[in-house]
């Protein structure tokens, strides 16, 4: 008879909680799992957890990346006020 190999389920998570002052923020969360053979448990969790945080703090980078933009964009605009398109043109 052959023996199974017990499986068991692991799952991990992370979660980033980023503030943006004036009593807010901003929360970025991944969560995973999966099965995976009994001995396989401890390698597998590492691997899933570095997973859930390098996407995590994917996100927490592109969000902090698209506010700079988004503030840079609105000091152009303080600067040099956009009004008719046409004005500029020649």
């Amino acid at each position: 008879m052959v023996k199974e190999k017990q499986l068991v389920e692991v799952a991990r998570s992370f979660s980033y909680k980023l503030n943006l002052g004036n009593y807010q923020s901003a929360d970025f969360f991944c969560s995973q799992k999966i099965e995976c053979p009994e001995n396989m448990a401890t390698e597998t969790s590492e691997k899933l957890y570095e997973f859930c945080k390098s996407e995590v703090m994917k996100s927490v980078d592109k969000y902090v990346e698209d506010k700079m933009i988004e503030a840079e964009s609105k000091k152009v605009e303080a600067i040099i006020p956009i009004t008719d398109k046409n004005e500029f043109e020649v």
